[in-house]
């Protein structure tokens, strides 16, 4: 009965790993903030831009690499081998940048790619020396940008997700209590620096 009990656990941190998964996040954040403030097909248009260059992408790259042997799992353990998926997640946010700059796309989607942009950059400058949660921190970000967004209700909405990726991470043994706690602070610290030189309030009054 134990065992049973252990693989059930198992199976659930599993499934949660993958559903709250870094790409899944930002993609559904994307669709998200763009249907805020567009209608639905505009709003669809923009989501599927920024998911494909954002997540899509560095999924299909992943995908390829475990399909080829050239990692061991799709969430990827081990530091060197982060550093291909989290480039063309930064190259992807610099290119919806632009791309939401030129076509005037709406400004939460901006502000979004600016925070991965900072998050990813952050995380990849790290991953050359230690492992931090990318999950965490994509969770997180996303958790505290609703909040400056939308107020704290829509943000407490988000703090039960927080908490179970943090007990699947941890059950799984993908990451020590350190590298959880590093990823939640590089996710809002995304955030917060880009508010810090005051980012939102500039995107927000353009």
């Amino acid at each position: 009965m134990e065992k049973n009990k252990n693989i059930s656990k198992s199976k659930i941190a599993r499934i949660i790993s993958d559903v709250i998964s870094p790409p899944l996040v930002y993609a559904l954040m994307g669709f998200f903030l763009s249907w805020s403030e567009l209608s639905f097909w505009d709003g669809l248009i923009w989501g599927i831009i920024y998911g494909f260059f954002v997540s899509l992408v560095p999924v299909i790259a992943v995908f390829y690499l475990y399909k080829n042997g050239k990692v061991q799992d799709m969430h990827i353990s081990r530091t060197e081998q982060r550093r291909l998926p989290y480039l063309l997640s930064i190259f992807g946010a610099v290119f919806v940048i632009i791309f939401l700059v030129l076509f005037e796309g709406p400004k939460f989607l901006l502000l979004l790619a600016i925070c991965n942009f900072l998050g990813l950059s952050i995380l990849f400058t790290v991953n050359f020396f230690w492992l931090i949660s990318s999950h965490m921190a994509s969770i997180c970000m996303a958790s505290f940008l609703l909040t400056i967004l939308f107020g704290y209700r829509v943000g407490l909405y988000s703090i039960p997700l927080v908490l179970m990726v943090f007990w699947a991470r941890t059950y799984l043994h993908r990451h020590s209590t350190l590298q959880l706690i590093a990823g939640m602070i590089v996710g809002i610290m995304s955030v917060i620096i880009f508010i810090g030189f005051g980012g939102t309030t500039t995107i927000l009054t353009l």
